[in-house]
């Protein structure tokens, strides 16, 4: 299971994993390129299609309405 974003009081940018299997979290490295980064943001939506995530809008801070898509692709090593 991948958790994009949220909010708690805050918005966020996290990406984790929880692996089902062995019952635990791994947290996801963004990319040091500023431009490919993901903004904060909750209240968006997400789709798997041929094994890439795209997230579509959602809420960012001060409650903008955002509609950017991204699309990410979440290697083995927990890195995207």
């Amino acid at each position: 299971m991948v958790i994009i974003g949220g909010t708690n009081g805050k918005y966020l940018v996290d990406v984790q994993i929880l692996d089902l299997y062995e019952n635990t979290w791994l947290y996801c490295h963004h990319p040091h390129n500023n431009s490919e980064r993901i903004t904060e943001r909750a209240r968006h939506t997400a789709v798997t299609i041929d094994g890439r995530i795209f997230m579509f809008g959602g809420y960012g801070p001060k409650s903008k309405q955002l509609g950017d898509l991204y699309s990410l692709t979440i290697e083995s090593t927990g890195a995207f």
